[in-house]
């Protein structure tokens, strides 16, 4: 159905690890174990709309709080411009909706480039291993209260929880 709606595969064609690029966070990864569509595939499909993102500034802090996707309403996903081509998406994934079966929750944070063809990769989860924490490959990529991810000049630190609520700055 995914491929109806024009998303690409995010498993890989090639190589070793046919799951590595996103592992379990995204239907269009691994339809064996999987969860959900991700926020940005959500944002692609209009399932989500601008209003529920928080688009970062190009230089300085931008702090937002993160709803889970699984839960209806709120803010679900920061997008952060990397080029003209790249970007980081960050959304919160806990253990509600299609998620519940996830063994990690918290922040996760993705990169995109519209430049990659589907089936190599185009959306990569950032962070987690091969192995997962026991759902699958990358299922312990979500960053915990007080854990942070440095990609290239932007660090993202999940800063604050309030409930199922995280802050990301």
């Amino acid at each position: 159905t995914g491929h109806i709606l024009g998303l690409p595969d995010l498993y890989a064609y090639h190589g070793a690890g046919p799951h590595r690029f996103v592992g379990v966070w995204d239907l269009m990864g691994n339809i064996f174990s999987s969860t959900d569509y991700s926020a940005w595939h959500r944002l692609k499909l209009g399932w989500l709309d601008a209003s529920q993102w928080t688009c970062a500034k190009p230089t300085g802090i931008t702090q937002t709080t993160l709803t889970p996707l699984g839960i209806s309403g709120g803010r679900k996903g920061i997008f952060i411009r990397t080029s003209n081509t790249t970007a980081l998406v960050i959304e919160n994934r806990q253990k509600v909706g299609n998620d519940t079966g996830i063994c990690r929750q918290g922040i996760l944070v993705s990169s995109i480039n519209a430049a990659v063809d589907t089936g190599v990769g185009p959306v990569r989860v950032l962070g987690g291993t091969t192995a997962g924490c026991g759902y699958g490959v990358r299922s312990d990529a979500p960053l915990k209260l007080g854990q942070k991810l440095v990609v290239g000049r932007t660090t993202i630190q999940v800063v604050g929880a309030s409930g199922r609520n995280r802050t990301v700055k």
